[in-house]
């Protein structure tokens, strides 16, 4: 459950605080806004799988 949470938090972050146009971005296939998301995920499941695994 912490898990979905730090993921669904690192989204919310990046897409409303960081990138305040994310959305327009992704509708006008700005591939670099695809591939942020995308990296910053993987790195959220990176250590969320290291924090539960310890």
């Amino acid at each position: 459950m912490i898990a979905l949470v730090s993921q669904i938090v690192a989204y919310v972050i990046v897409s409303r605080v960081l990138l305040p146009g994310f959305r327009a971005g992704v509708e006008a296939d700005r591939i670099a806004y695809g591939v942020l998301l995308g990296s910053l995920s993987v790195a959220v499941g990176l250590l969320n799988y290291g924090s539960l695994t310890y």
